[in-house]
């Protein structure tokens, strides 16, 4: 075996270096503990490579966690042995991860999308305690070498760190999160394009004659700002008609919100509504009578025969369903609307992701130091004549 060094100020912890390894451009370190067992006997348990997460801290935090086994008499399982019954990454995303996904995220298709086609080929016969940040990173590198965009890199990325915050929390598999340590690729994936009024009456004419629950959809994103999700999540429990007022529940940011309708998008959902709807009946169900998981190919088509992105080779440039929600905070822009007022319609957390649709808007700023100017000039003519 190599030789293990001593780590000073951390007693009964070890290390060894690999010939072969290297983290963050030094020669990975593989860590160990020491301690005595309740029969007395000595004990030097493998905690982990550096490259899988694996620090010091940990070290120690172990190492107490023997020792207090030990005091109260119980015996100490090793990290190791613990790990034994541990399924692979396949397994736990087929039979855990994703059917529990597919009923709380409209996203659960497309996380099964890129995990079919990327992370499966690459890490799903893995167990998923034997998964470790370097093969994260090999896998980022295939997806690079294969010519994925960055989004779509980072997407992936994203999905195989919520399988194992699940698995971590479900108590499947224990250590650290593989993808903690691995740096996502950076990218601008703002939306750019904006739909003008004639295009957006076009694209919703072209929709009504194929689906008037679809047309309704759109109306109500294109008017009202909604995503997808919340649309799909919708109940009649949630439209008050009454005060013109939609109620999101437990939004993309974990909150609920409201939405205000226009007279069109209320005499749309007046025209769609049963008769006699239970509260918890979803506005807008799936055709199995289920939520909807994505969006309709009818739109998706609908937009190609509409030819709104041919030619188009930017994702940013190109119209999908979010353009219309976009499209809504974009002219309320336009119209001069503030910030902090697009904001909260579109329920954004921060104001980070409203700073976008400024750009819609290039004479605010001038118009706002004009108005200051105006108001200084007020001032100067107030003082002269008072000074008379």
């Amino acid at each position: 075996m190599a030789e293990t060094f001593g780590i000073k100020g951390h007693p009964g912890i070890d290390f060894y270096e690999s010939e072969k390894k290297t983290f963050k451009n030094k020669p990975d370190r593989c860590f160990y503990i020491r301690y005595t067992d309740v029969n007395g006997k000595r004990q030097r348990e493998r905690i982990g490579w550096a490259s899988d997460g694996f620090t010091v801290t940990d070290c120690t935090r172990i190492r107490a966690e023997r020792i207090r086994e030990t005091l109260l008499g119980h015996e100490a399982v090793p990290i190791r042995k613990r790990h034994k019954s541990s399924i692979s990454l396949k397994t736990f995303f087929a039979e855990k991860y994703f059917p529990d996904a597919e009923s709380e995220k409209a996203s659960a298709h497309t996380e099964k999308i890129l995990f079919t086609k990327w992370i499966d080929p690459a890490l799903g016969e893995k167990p998923l305690h034997e998964i470790s940040s370097l093969d994260v990173e090999r896998l980022k590198k295939t997806m690079k070498d294969a010519g994925k965009s960055p989004r779509t890199i980072q997407y992936s990325l994203a999905v195989l760190r919520r399988i194992f915050n699940c698995a971590l929390e479900w108590k499947t598999v224990q250590g650290k999160n593989p993808v903690a340590g691995v740096k996502a690729p950076k990218f601008d994936n703002r939306k750019m394009r904006f739909l003008s009024i004639n295009e957006a009456e076009r694209l919703l004419e072209a929709v009504k004659g194929k689906s008037p629950q679809l047309h309704a959809m759109a109306l109500i994103s294109l008017h009202c700002g909604l995503r997808f999700g919340e649309l799909a999540a919708l109940t009649w429990q949630d439209v008050d008609f009454v005060h013109g007022v939609l109620t999101l529940r437990d939004t993309k940011n974990a909150r609920t919100r409201h939405a205000f309708l226009t007279s069109r998008t209320r005499q749309a959902l007046k025209a769609m509504r049963p008769e006699s709807p239970e509260p918890s009946d979803l506005v807008f169900p799936a055709r199995t009578g289920g939520k909807q998981k994505q969006v309709s190919r009818t739109f998706i088509k609908t937009v190609n025969d509409l030819e709104f992105n041919k030619g188009v080779p930017d994702p940013r440039q190109k119209v999908t369903f979010h353009t219309l929600r976009h499209s809504f905070a974009s002219w309320l822009a336009q119209q001069g609307e503030s910030l902090f007022i697009i904001q909260k319609l579109l329920g954004h957390q921060t104001a980070t992701m409203t700073q976008r649709y400024s750009h819609a808007s290039p004479s605010g700023l001038r118009d706002a130091v004009k108005r200051l100017e105006a108001f200084q000039n007020e001032k100067k003519v107030s003082k002269l004549v008072n000074k008379k």
